[in-house]
Order: structure tokens, then C-alpha cells, then sequence
């Protein structure tokens, strides 16, 4: 963990294990004696305080004149009146600060040790991310049934096969109450959509922006000319608290979405009830033709970007050269 305090707090459960913890305090009858430790956690949880008890996730772990702790939210504190405010500030200036810097400073280290981990993600994500945006725009109708199979968790795609006349008498015969016309078709399984999450999630904000943009941000980020506030730096740490695990979610769910793009998909999609002109196509797709035509629009958009703007520059008349060969 990048956290380097006494405790680890990342839930209510946490609080409860800590020695000489207590709920329900009556901050009149127990004063403070001092702030422990700064804590930001999520989902969140309840403040100690009794009379209070607000959900919160920025807090303190604090300690009372008779040597009691219970939690607090960093507005809830103000319960035990002006020592509150005036030990959040001694703690922050002279406790937290140095901690959390030091924190940040490591896990700059240790990000820039995994740049070519967080490129290949970036580059998956971004893959997968055009294709999807490529694939709405060449299947619209397909892509509003698998957004709606996406917010079910339908992933199983069903046929409906006419029996045969001796199999229904056969049905009929073992049951004879069963209405006939009923009986005409069964359903069976004809496969699952793979990947099918990748349209429950928005890839370009949760990993793009939130993961790997935010990774290279730290990275190039001077911490000790920018003289961060402390406020900013418990950001960071707490950002970074979660890095590994939000990471390993990201190359899970991209690994998982990748499976979308394949032959067997598009084959169970056309038999959705599509318009003709979509279920041709899906029938007739290959994966290959999602990248190039990606990179196709961007070339486009590139030529347009240039000619909108002002004279291109050595660089963009080689790619603009390179391009109107192809």
C-alpha cells in the first residue's frame, strides 16, 4: 500500500478493529485531545459522533482526553468545537503533509516504472473504443438491442424452432391439457455474446481519462516545484490508493471486451430482428475492417484539421503526401 499511516482504513468494518475505538460519542462529555489520522474512503461511511452520524468519506481517526478514538467527517468535527479546527491544521501542516508527499512522490516512482503497462492498456482501450464507436455507426439498430441486453445482463441469444406434428402429439399425449398452437415452437439456446459488457461502459472516461490520463498526468507532474497544497496531494494519494486495483479491472474488462469483435458475435447479432441491410452486413463483417476504417476517418480528419488551419508544418505535409498516396 501507498498509504503509509498506522491505520488501514478503508471501511467502517476497519474502524471496528482498531483498539479502543468507539461509536456514538457525545463530543460535550468527551473532548478531544488530538487528530490521528486523515482517512478518504469510498463507498463511505458514518461519522462517530452521536447526534451527527453523516455519511461521509473525508475524515479522521481522532483521539479523546480519555484516550478513547472514534471517527469523524472533516465538517462533522466541528462538533467538538474550536480544538477541532485548531488540531486539523497542526495535523495537516505537520504530520499529513510530509506523509502524503512522500506517498505521492513513491508512486510517481512506481508509475513511471509501469509506463509500457499503462501504454499497452491505453492502446487496447482506445482500440476497442474506435471499433465500438465504428461498430454504432454501421449498426445502429443491432447496437440499441445490445445496449438493452447490455442493462439486463442478457447475453444468451434464443431460436425458436417449429416442432414436428409426432413430437407435439407426443407432448400432448403425456399432457393433454396444453393448448396445441402453444406447443408449436420451443425455444433453445444459440449461443451467448461474448464481451457484451462493452456496452454497459463508457472505455474512453473510465480508463482513458480517468486511469491512464490521469497516470501520465503524475508522471510528468514536478511535485516539489509545483509546491502542491496538501489538499492536492491527499487527492493524489488516495487516486493512487486505488491504481493497482482499478488497473487490473481495466486490462480484465478490455481483455473481456476484445471478445465482442468476433465472427461468431456478428453471426448471433444477425439474427436479431435487424433491418436486412444490417444483418447482410453482419454477416459478411471482418474484424480488420473496424481498424481500417478508423483509421481511415482519422486520416480524414487530420487533412480537414490542417486545411482549416493555418500552413501545415513539415511533418503534416509528409502525412498529408503519405496519405493521398494511399
Amino acid at each position: 500500500m501507498l498509504n503509509k499511516m498506522r491505520y488501514n482504513i478503508k471501511s467502517a468494518a476497519d474502524l471496528q478493529k482498531i483498539l479502543g475505538y468507539r461509536y456514538d460519542i457525545d463530543p460535550t462529555c468527551e473532548p478531544l485531545k488530538k487528530i490521528l489520522q486523515h482517512y478518504y474512503v469510498t463507498p463511505m461511511i458514518q461519522c462517530g459522533l452521536s447526534g451527527c452520524h453523516r455519511w461521509h468519506s473525508d475524515g479522521y481517526l481522532v483521539e479523546l482526553e480519555n484516550n478513547s478514538l472514534t471517527n469523524v467527517g472533516h465538517i462533522c468535527g466541528a462538533g467538538f468545537g474550536d480544538k477541532f479546527e485548531a488540531e486539523r491544521i497542526h495535523y495537516m501542516d505537520t504530520i499529513l503533509r510530509p506523509q502524503v508527499l512522500q506517498a505521492v512522490r513513491d508512486g510517481k516512482i512506481k508509475l513511471e516504472s509501469m509506463q509500457t503497462q499503462i501504454n499497452i492498456l491505453s492502446g487496447a482501450a482506445n482500440r476497442i473504443s474506435s471499433r465500438k464507436s465504428e461498430f454504432r455507426r454501421r449498426f445502429p439498430e443491432a447496437s440499441k438491442n445490445l445496449d438493452r441486453r447490455a442493462s439486463n445482463g442478457d447475453s444468451m441469444v434464443m431460436d425458436s424452432i417449429e416442432r414436428t406434428r409426432d413430437e407435439i402429439e407426443d407432448i400432448l399425449a403425456a399432457n393433454p391439457h396444453q393448448n396445441r398452437e402453444s406447443l408449436r415452437f420451443r425455444e433453445v439456446e444459440k449461443g451467448r455474446i461474448a464481451g457484451l459488457q462493452l456496452f454497459s461502459f463508457n472505455i474512453r472516461e473510465s480508463i482513458s481519462q480517468e486511469l491512464v490520463s490521469k497516470a501520465q498526468e503524475l508522471i510528468v507532474l514536478d511535485i516539489d516545484a509545483q509546491k502542491l497544497k496538501t489538499e492536492v496531494l491527499i487527492q493524489w494519494e488516495s487516486w493512487l490508493n486505488l491504481f493497482h486495483e482499478r488497473l487490473d479491472e481495466a486490462m480484465s474488462f478490455v481483455n473481456k471486451a476484445e471478445e465482442f469483435f468476433s465472427g461468431g458475435n456478428y453471426q448471433l447479432i444477425a439474427s436479431f430482428p435487424l433491418p436486412p441491410k444490417e444483418s447482410f452486413m453482419l454477416k459478411q463483417i471482418k474484424t480488420a475492417s473496424f481498424d481500417e476504417s478508423t483509421s481511415a476517418h482519422e486520416r480524414e480528419y487530420e487533412i480537414d484539421t490542417v486545411i482549416k488551419n493555418k500552413k501545415p508544418n513539415r511533418a503534416q505535409r509528409r502525412k498529408l503526401q503519405f496519405t493521398s498516396i494511399r
